[in-house]
């Protein structure tokens, strides 16, 4: 008789704002996007330098809504910046090398576009090291 073997304990994500589901695997959006965090993190522990993410989510706003939030996101961000689709209407838009304030100017951009065409999404942001700005729009 073959014993199975119990699955190890997830660790929990280093990013509050990101906690794994119990069935993300490789392929999981989250996962990649948790990867590409620590990754982050890492160089700016090397480089002092901030970094920075805007969670846009458009659950609630519809398909065409976040179809338009994306073209803009990709409209203005950097060669550098890293986007990520995480499921249920939500757009992670990692910024290296960017402070609170650079972000904030970036979701705010992003923002007064979507109100200009009477569209609303919600948008959280974060910065690595002071992980403590993190405001609603």
């Amino acid at each position: 008789m073959a014993l199975l073997a119990k699955a190890p304990a997830r660790k929990r994500s280093s990013f509050p704002w990101l906690a794994p589901t119990e069935n993300s695997d490789a392929h999981d959006p989250s996962t990649d996007l948790q990867v590409l965090l620590k990754k982050e993190r890492a160089r700016s522990d090397r480089s002092g330098l901030p970094f920075s993410q805007i969670l846009f989510e458009c659950s609630e706003a519809g398909r065409s809504v976040f179809d338009h939030t994306l073209r803009l996101v990709y409209r203005r961000i950097r060669l550098t910046d890293e986007v990520r689709l995480i499921g249920d209407g939500k757009i992670a838009v990692v910024l290296p090398d960017t402070s609170s304030e650079g972000a904030r100017a970036l979701a705010d951009s992003i923002l007064e576009a979507l109100q200009a065409n009477d569209q609303s999404v919600t948008c959280k942001l974060y910065s690595y090291p002071s992980m403590r700005f993190n405001n609603e729009h």
